[in-house]
């Protein structure tokens, strides 16, 4: 009786509210009540471009804005150990240890830069998408390093993983719960 009485109450929901409230459950990976939750949501016709098409322009996007986001989070940390390490030598405010820890740190992010370019490479070529244009959407340069150093291999495959994430759309997995497929399930259509 009571699931009957929190289904009814969905019914009565925002597609607003909805959503935030399959958001919470996805991070609880409460599955059941996101498939209560998704059952209540409206079905409706549209005529619309074809969903393949759809999916894949939104993936890349949202590929692209990671890889952005990631490329100048990884930027400003770089500036930042740079900053540390050239502060004036005669200033008492940082030690030779902080400027050595600096100097690893840069190393570490420099490795990770180069690392998130040869992911990015590896997810252009996969999607035949140019570089260049996820660069320019990124406001992002092509990868340089002040050091001859090698990418973070662990890395990479961490943001290979990511980006091809969201360029296909499976980032309802990222929770633990196919959103699409539960939708699928929901409505009956395969």
């Amino acid at each position: 009786m009571k699931q009957n009485t929190i289904t009814k109450l969905y019914d009565t929901l925002t597609n607003a509210e909805r959503a935030a409230l399959v958001f919470s459950h996805a991070c609880r990976r409460d599955v059941a009540e996101i498939d209560r939750i998704v059952r209540s949501v409206p079905m409706k016709l549209y005529e619309m471009p074809d969903a393949e098409y759809t999916l894949r322009n939104e993936g890349i996007t949202y590929m692209a804005l990671h890889y952005g986001q990631e490329y100048w989070r990884l930027y400003c940390g770089v500036a930042a150990a740079i900053g540390v390490i050239y502060h004036d030598k005669h200033s008492e405010h940082i030690s030779e240890e902080l400027r050595e820890e600096a100097f690893n740190k840069m190393k570490e992010l420099e490795g990770r830069r180069l690392a998130l370019e040869g992911a990015m490479l590896v997810m252009c070529n996969e999607l035949h998408l140019n570089p260049d244009d996820v660069r320019l959407f990124s406001s992002a340069s092509p990868v340089s390093t002040i050091f001859n150093h090698e990418p973070d291999e662990e890395y990479q495959a961490e943001m290979e993983d990511a980006l091809r994430m969201f360029a296909l759309q499976r980032w309802g997995r990222f929770c633990g719960v196919d959103y699409g497929a539960r939708f699928m399930n929901a409505t009956g259509e395969h």
